[in-house]
């Protein structure tokens, strides 16, 4: 996180945000959710709307109400032991009532005890945290992989008073409707930088040591194009290293509750939505959400292997109760998969490690100069190697990018997106993305703030094939 603040410590130079207000009308859901065969009422039957993080639970007597801000097209009811049922729900009105029948599944995984008026969803838990020194990472003496990292930084929000900025103007005038990429909120993004590197990763256990070697490096953007700094900045797996068996997660300074924590039942309320298919493994689907606004804490999903009890998949993102300074938002994914010790000679289980890693951020400063930024880091792990720790001292060398990090091969590139990123590592968004920053880097005014820009960052001036330097920028 700390490489992503130095970051955008430069880019909050470049203007102010605007914020999006829309009229939101309540929407109320109600109903009674019984066994189809028997008409007996079904507690603790998870009541969502389809796509969306928006559910409850129904109570000792079957019944439901859900209160939300924006309705799907659909309602979805499940409960262990019975099919999930479906329902669309009237757009048109802002309150409702759907009673549900469910049926029998006809067949059982395996046995689930719950207790008289008790929530499902906490035996799971409760299996999380007992299971939680076969499955979390740090029972390995040590690990390593190949890491691929892609990070796009975008601005998010102008205000009319911004737009009257010499260079925002200038930028305008330069761009087309063509060229827009928009959020999901349809805020109109100016992308800054796009990067890709490669990287090999070490860990060791006892002691605790980090190694990280920067392989590649490919990157585009605004005021930022050397790929050494580039390195230093986004190389990295520490930006989105967080292990959720933690009972608490750093994020900015601040440390949130962790939904499968020792302390999970102080911090969460919970329901077993389903059971589903995440890869080869049958997960329970577990919701949660803070039980007070204000506390730092997570909302989202975690799917949790109803064997091992091991946490394959999570989808978190910070509520709007929260207090994070200068964060709008933010959401954390991670998938997970169980490792073989390649040094026991067998086939079991040695612990499971992230494969997969999303991190996706809204930033705004403070004061009318200050200016929204949307951070997008995706990382994905391959080629891992477990419990092979090596001695102490080759933990030792810092991160060094090698001569040749930065690299236009396009035979290199093609080969890490077949075989370590994925096909579908750089979609279309993403070279949209890159031809903009390619329109922006000829605005004359933005070559100026480029020079500007990189005094600040890293304190020399570039002119022709000399850096002048250092170049001490006080601040009042």
């Amino acid at each position: 996180m700390r490489r992503l603040q130095r970051l955008f410590a430069f880019f909050f130079t470049f203007g102010i945000i605007c914020n999006t207000v829309q009229a939101q009308t309540d929407y109320t859901v109600t109903g009674l959710v019984t066994d189809a065969h028997t008409g007996e009422p079904i507690p603790f039957a998870s009541v969502a709307l389809v796509g969306r993080r928006s559910g409850t639970l129904t109570d000792e007597k079957g019944r439901y109400t859900l209160k939300v801000k924006l309705l799907s097209d659909s309602l979805a009811v499940s409960s262990m032991g019975y099919k999930a049922l479906r329902q669309a729900v009237d757009p048109e009105r802002t309150t409702q009532a759907l009673d549900f029948k469910l049926m029998s599944a006809g067949t059982a995984l395996q046995e689930v005890t719950v207790r008289a008026g008790e929530n499902p969803a906490w035996r799971v838990l409760r299996q999380v945290r007992k299971n939680r020194s076969l499955n979390d990472r740090k029972r390995l003496a040590a690990y390593e992989y190949d890491s691929y990292v892609k990070t796009d930084i975008a601005i998010s929000h102008v205000t009319e008073r911004m737009r009257k900025n010499p260079l925002i103007k200038r930028i305008n005038e330069a761009m087309s409707k063509q060229d827009s990429i928009v959020d999901d909120e349809g805020h109109r993004l100016l992308p800054l930088l796009a990067s890709e590197s490669v990287s090999k990763y070490y860990y060791r256990t006892g002691p605790e040591r980090k190694r990280e070697d920067i392989r590649k490096t490919r990157i585009k953007g605004v005021a930022v194009d050397d790929a050494g700094l580039s390195s230093q900045l986004l190389g990295g797996t520490n930006l989105v290293s967080q292990n959720f068996y933690d009972n608490y997660i750093p994020i900015l300074g601040k440390d949130f509750a962790s939904p499968i924590g020792d302390n999970w039942k102080n911090w969460y309320e919970f329901f077993l939505a389903d059971t589903t298919q995440i890869g080869d493994h049958i997960c329970y689907e577990i919701q949660f959400d803070p039980k007070r606004p204000e506390d730092l804490a997570f909302i989202g999903k975690a799917w949790i292997d109803t064997t091992s009890f091991a946490l394959c998949q999570i989808e978190t993102k910070i509520g709007k109760g929260a207090n994070l300074n200068y964060v709008r938002s933010l959401a954390i994914e991670q998938e997970l998969e169980a490792t073989i010790d390649s040094t026991a000679g067998t086939t079991a289980s040695a612990g499971w490690l992230p494969v997969s890693i999303k991190l996706s951020a809204n930033l705004t400063g403070v004061g009318k100069q200050s200016l929204g930024l949307r951070a997008q880091v995706s990382l994905r792990n391959s080629n891992i190697v477990v419990n092979r720790a090596h001695p102490t001292s080759f933990y030792e060398q810092p991160i060094e990018p090698s001569d040749t990090v930065a690299t236009a091969n396009d035979a290199y590139w093609h080969s890490v997106q077949r075989n370590l990123a994925g096909s579908d590592s750089l979609g279309k968004e993403d070279q949209k993305t890159r031809q903009i920053i390619d329109k922006l880097r000829a605005v004359p005014a933005v070559k100026m703030a480029e020079a500007v820009g990189q005094v600040a960052v890293t304190g020399y001036y570039k002119l022709g094939g000399f850096d002048l330097g250092p170049i001490l920028i006080y601040s009042p």
